[in-house]
């Protein structure tokens, strides 16, 4: 299964690759379309492969930029209610087992040149 026969592009047919659109948006050059990322959390991973019929949908998203690193780099460490992420951010796992939700900001409390931030 090719990815155009189940999810045909919307991008324009300019002869552009991949590479060169990202390459031109990063130099500030108008690219012939906006460039994408796009991750999707397991429960939409599931349900979109299902809907497809493949087992990973991801390569038929056809997004312009490659992580190559672990998703787990991005939190500093393990913390009873989920990850606690490198600026000291607790992300709860208890209910959304993908992204968390954040429980516990260090910054509630901070002030800067005396503008107090308030909690939301």
């Amino acid at each position: 299964m090719d990815a155009e026969s189940v999810m045909p592009s919307n991008r324009p047919k300019t002869g552009a690759t991949k590479r060169d659109v990202v390459l031109e948006t990063l130099a500030f050059r108008p690219p012939p379309y906006v460039p994408w990322a796009w991750d999707m959390t397991k429960a939409c991973q599931q349900r979109l492969a299902t809907y497809l019929g493949t087992d990973d949908p991801t390569g038929l998203i056809g997004s312009h930029f490659l992580d190559v690193g672990s998703p787990k780099r991005r939190f500093a460490e393990p913390h009873p209610h989920g990850y606690r992420d490198a600026c000291g951010v607790v992300f709860n796992t208890s209910v959304d087992k993908d992204i968390g939700t954040p429980c516990d900001c260090p910054s509630r409390n901070s002030t800067t040149g005396g503008w107090p931030f308030t909690a939301a």
